[in-house]
């Protein structure tokens, strides 16, 4: 009698580098202060492969604002992307919102400073 045997699929090896907890503190704190305002962020792993190619980005899914950000990019990517889509839709941060996070981006996110006007 012949016997089948089944062999186990391993799960592949993962291309991306181990996360940084304080980076994604970082994203998850950039995240609700985007989502504030109403536009959803969602950190997915885009589609790769040959005809494809996706991109983080801004889109309108079912008339609600999302922006989907690739998982798959180095956290120093995902959050210099999310600090330029606040930057890009002028929102801004209270300081509550901004105070656990580095200074680097406490600067980026501080709103630019009005020019004073002589009386």
């Amino acid at each position: 009698m012949t016997q089948i045997i089944k062999k186990r699929r391993t799960k592949a090896p993962s291309l991306a580098l181990p996360k940084d907890p304080k980076k994604e503190g970082v994203l998850k704190a950039l995240a609700v202060i985007i989502e504030k305002t109403g536009v959803s962020v969602r950190r997915e792993e885009l589609k790769r492969g040959p005809g494809w190619k996706a991109t983080s980005g801004f889109c309108r899914h079912n008339e609600s604002p999302v922006i989907f950000l690739d998982r798959l990019l180095p956290q120093d990517d995902q959050i210099n992307f999310l600090l330029d889509k606040i930057t890009e839709l002028k929102i801004t941060a209270s300081s509550e919102e901004s105070q656990g996070l580095p200074e680097s981006i406490q600067h980026r996110l501080a709103p630019a400073a009005q020019p004073e006007v002589a009386a």
